[in-house]
């Protein structure tokens, strides 16, 4: 008797375990992804892009996204996140067939959008002191106003220039070494 009683409870426990791994299974499969782009077009955002994978974080990378692209049909946000990562690339803008004031037009048409939304935006800049200069601070001076959250690789931001667009704001910069260190922040950024 004590045993059917046992099998019974090792039973319901082991189908207590498959329906809650069901019921997990089915709410990450019903969980919207982040929207990774870029914002300059430079390469950085393939890097964050593998940092994902990495991190099991669901994405959609699409680096000329458009205002018109966050919302389905409903209305509604088609992204959990916008995950935009800054940085200048002539070379980029040139593959991407635009110039840099179309790709500033689309980035805060994009932004805007987001916003309006209700989308939280994270800005990153992870290429480091390399990816500065005229054109990277020009998306960055966009960029930052829409931010939800920073991330950056603190080499990129010896001038201060992010503290200086954001003054005044309550928007939370996260500086880390490497590129590699900022998986655990943008984790944090997006609540997982």
């Amino acid at each position: 008797m004590l045993m059917q009683r046992h099998a019974r409870s090792v039973w319901a426990m082991a189908m207590l375990a498959v329906l809650i791994t069901a019921c997990a299974s089915a709410l990450a499969a019903d969980a919207k992804p982040i929207l990774l782009t870029s914002i300059g077009q430079s390469a950085e955002a393939s890097m964050i892009k593998q940092l994902c994978v990495r991190g099991k974080i669901p994405f959609e990378l699409n680096a000329l996204a458009k205002a018109g692209e966050l919302a389905g049909g409903d209305k509604q946000p088609k992204y959990s996140a916008l995950v935009a990562i800054v940085g200048g690339s002539a070379k980029g803008l040139g593959a991407a067939g635009i110039n840099k004031e179309q790709e500033l037009e689309r980035s805060v048409a994009m932004l805007e959008k987001a916003r309006s939304l209700q989308m939280n935006i994270v800005i990153m800049h992870v290429g480091g002191l390399e990816r500065r200069g005229d054109l990277s601070d020009a998306f960055i001076r966009a960029a930052l106003p829409y931010a939800s959250q920073v991330i950056l690789v603190e080499a990129g931001d010896q001038d201060g220039l992010f503290e200086q667009v954001l003054a005044g704001k309550r928007v939370p910069i996260t500086k880390v070494t490497r590129i590699s260190e900022t998986l655990e922040p943008l984790r944090t950024a997006l609540g997982l």
